[in-house]
Formats: structure tokens, sequence, C-alpha cells
């Protein structure tokens, strides 16, 4: 793909009219319908970490609808840009705004996009954001583009940074059955058994219990040869008999 920027802090300096009138327009949508009291008890889920106008996840997608109408993305680069211009506003329905874009405009995805994703997944992380990037996003992106796993999850799963060792625990939950690679997985978990980091060993339970949906006999071998924590085995039992 043609360039990507990625910068340590984003904001509207500098990119185009076109991307300024978007952000502009999605905020004045959502600051229609906006809450406070809902903002407050969003915001306080997530642990006060990020401002919300108060709209729930039924209450965004018409205002994403109308986004994608009057904005439409027409390649890889504008994928890019349009998400990380919403990735640096402040509110949450931004950020789950900058998520569905991806999503809905996948067919502009392009190897270059790993550096997009490593950035969403390290900057305004926590839990919802990241597991979006982790599982549906990261399904979608490293199947179309199973070469780059070596210096996607395969390289973050080594990281000091919990985010993107979640998400490398996490990348292969909607994988398609012929794509799916248990010894990848096993591997991961194996590197990250002892975490005691609550994220981590929520993710390795997490990913055996998908897994079980399809290999229950595989997790139940794996569970009987493995020492792992408590809360990894609590996860990963729930759908053993």
């Amino acid at each position: 793909m043609g360039k990507i920027t990625i910068a340590g802090c984003i904001d509207l300096v500098g990119l185009s009219i076109y991307l300024m009138e978007i952000i502009d327009y999605i905020e004045k949508s959502f600051l229609e319908d906006a809450n406070l009291a809902k903002a407050e008890g969003m915001s306080a889920y997530l642990k006060n970490q990020f401002p919300f106008f108060g709209l729930q996840r039924n209450e965004r997608w018409p205002h994403y609808r109308s986004a994608w109408h009057n904005y439409p993305i027409g390649n890889g680069q504008e994928l890019t840009d349009v998400t990380l211009a919403a990735w640096g506003q402040p509110q949450r329905e931004f950020h789950y705004f900058a998520i569905e874009t991806v999503v809905k405009y996948k067919k502009y995805l392009e190897p270059g996009h790993l550096r997009l994703i490593e950035y969403c997944i390290t900057h305004q992380s926590w839990w919802d954001t990241v597991d979006m990037f982790a599982g549906k996003i990261s399904g979608i992106f490293f199947q179309l583009f199973p070469e780059l796993i070596s210096t996607g999850p395969d390289q973050w799963v080594g990281s000091s940074n919990i985010w993107l060792i979640r998400s490398a625990l996490l990348n292969q939950l909607f994988f398609d059955e012929d794509n799916f690679d248990e010894y990848r997985l096993f591997r991961y978990i194996n590197q990250h058994k002892s975490s005691k980091e609550f994220f981590i060993s929520k993710a390795i339970g997490w990913a055996l219990r998908q897994y079980s949906k399809r290999r229950p006999d595989r997790v139940e071998a794996f569970l009987d040869s493995t020492t792992l924590q408590p809360l990894s085995v609590k996860e990963a039992s729930k759908y053993l008999t």
C-alpha cells in the first residue's frame, strides 16, 4: 500500500479537509444523542479511563451508517487515516467507530495495515477495544495475510506489553477451521501459562474454551498435561463435560 502515517500522538492537524469533515460529522452526530447519565456509567465501567458520549452499542450504529453513507472510504490509505483520526479522539465511541469502520471496509486491508492494528492495540488500550482488534479484525487480517503471522502474533507473544500478548493468544478465536493452528495456540499458552496477570490468564482460558467447541478432546488432553492458572482452567472448562 502507499504511505501509512502512525505517530505517537494523533490529532487533526495536517489531516485533509475530507478527514476533518468525517470526524466533525461523526462528533456532531454523536452529540445529538449524547446522554450524560449513561456516559458516566459507561466511563465508570471502564474504570474512568475514557470519556463517553453515553451511546450504547445499538444507539451508535445509526451514527456509523450515516457517516459511512456520507463519507464512504475508497482505499486502504483512507481507511488508515480515518481510523487514526478517530483513534486520536478522547471519547470511546470514536474508537468503537474506528473498529467498525475497519470491519466494514475490510476489503481494503493490505499488508501494511499490520502497523495500524498494532498501533490501535497498544494505544488507548483496554480490553474492550483490544479484544475487537485481537479477535475480529486480526482474525480477518491474518487469514488474508498468513505470511504476516510471523511478524505479528509470533512477535506479540514475546512482548512485554500485556495487550499484545493477549492479542496473540486471542488472535485465532474466529479463524476458520482450515486455518486454525493448534500447535501455535498451545505454544503461545505455554509461554504464559504461569502468568498471574488477569488479562493474560483470562485470554488463555477464553482461547481454549473457544477451541473446545471444535475439539473438546484436544483441549481436555492439553488441560490434563499442562499446569495452568486456576482462572485459565475455569474458563477453558466451561463447555467440557
